[in-house]
């Protein structure tokens, strides 16, 4: 939680492993894409029961995404204003404990990502990942073509696709140069 007046995290954030205030530079287990942050042994569950666990956290997933880019075309519209010229990143961090580089964030997966409905079922870390304008569109294409087909994404794979497509495109450059 940020404190409305000096827009530090308040010591209740600072001790809160939930929260989601971070420090800048701040890398969690769920942010970094390793294997920890995506185990949970469902088989130590009754089937019933991990039937219905993971019927909940795939509901939850698709709230939160949907939640993103929804937000993402809200904070559009309040960015472009005229009157919240300068005042924009002020407004998240009064209204919401929103970092404008978390606003900007959701802006992005609003503008950069063309049919949002192959999305849904994908984690934040990743929806910002792929949306980043550092992302080539062939990455975003192939990222939305294996989630769509039901594989689960992480952030540690979009940045290794985005490697690869880096060095084939130098490799493209340097091929021509030649």
């Amino acid at each position: 939680m940020m404190d409305r007046v000096t827009h530090e995290p308040t010591q209740r954030a600072a001790m809160d492993p939930d929260s989601n205030v971070r420090t800048p530079g701040e890398v969690t287990p769920l942010d970094s894409g390793t294997p920890a942050a995506g185990v949970f042994d469902y088989a130590a569950l009754p089937a019933e029961c991990a039937a219905e666990v993971r019927t909940v956290a795939e509901r939850i997933r698709t709230r939160t995404a949907l939640a993103i880019i929804e937000n993402g075309r809200d904070l559009i519209r309040v960015r472009d204003m005229p009157e919240m010229r300068r005042q924009f990143g002020a407004w998240c961090v009064t209204e919401f404990g929103m970092s404008r580089q978390t606003a900007y964030r959701m802006i992005q997966v609003a503008e950069n990502l063309v049919d949002l409905s192959h999305y849904e079922t994908i984690s934040p870390t990743v929806l910002y990942a792929i949306a980043a304008p550092s992302t080539p569109e062939p990455v975003r294409l192939e990222v939305e073509t294996r989630a769509t087909a039901g594989e689960k994404i992480t952030v540690a794979e979009v940045e290794r696709l985005k490697r690869e497509a880096r060095a084939a495109e130098e490799m493209s450059f340097q091929i021509e140069g030649e």
